[in-house]
């Protein structure tokens, strides 16, 4: 009888602290769920998806990482259209976006890179899919922007100020953030 006892305390004991890892996978998993209202593979607390045209979307993974991302159709998901690359700016013209950032070593940006002001700069077409640059230089970005008939600005919409409600400027064809204009516009104001 006496052997019972000691038996019956370890059961319990195993007991308790199977109870216990269950209570705390759950915690685990409900505060995991927590940081994820949208539910996407890249969605997480202070993170956000910014879509723009042709299924694309500039994504804050963390604050190492913002990217361009051609989004999955199901939704869950998408793939870098630059690998190791920042961005810190960007405009738009259908079927164009043009970005500015820094190239990272890696998939995410360190303290040091992010305080660089070595920009690199891509034109890319949704359309196709082409991918122009990287460019050393604003000026030869510009110049590739003219054999698009587009007319890249000097000034860049950040991401961060979308997501922060910074309403941005529309184009007069009332689309998706319109920063860069047909090239058009520039013969009309010269004249």
């Amino acid at each position: 009888m006496s052997a019972s006892r000691p038996v019956r305390i370890l059961a319990n004991r195993w007991a308790l602290i199977k109870l216990l890892s269950v209570v705390l996978l759950i915690c685990i998993c409900i505060s995991l769920a927590g940081c994820s209202p949208y539910w996407l593979v890249f969605a997480g607390r202070g993170d956000w998806t910014l879509e723009l045209f042709g299924g694309y979307a500039i994504v804050k993974v963390n604050s190492y990482c913002i990217n361009l991302v051609r989004l999955l159709d199901d939704g869950a998901g998408g793939t870098y259209v630059i690998q190791n690359f920042f961005v810190q700016g960007f405009q738009t013209s259908e079927p164009y976006i043009l970005l500015k950032g820094i190239r990272c070593e890696e998939e995410f940006a360190t303290d040091e890179e992010l305080k660089s002001t070595d920009y690199r700069f891509y034109l890319f077409n949704t359309a196709d899919g082409m991918l122009a640059g990287p460019y050393a230089s604003f000026d030869e970005l510009a110049h590739s922007c003219a054999d698009h008939a587009l007319l890249v600005q000097d000034t860049w919409l950040s991401p961060q100020s979308l997501i922060n409600g910074i309403e941005p400027k529309r184009g007069e064809h009332g689309n998706t953030y319109y920063y860069c204009k047909p090239e058009t516009a520039v013969a009309e104001t010269a004249a």
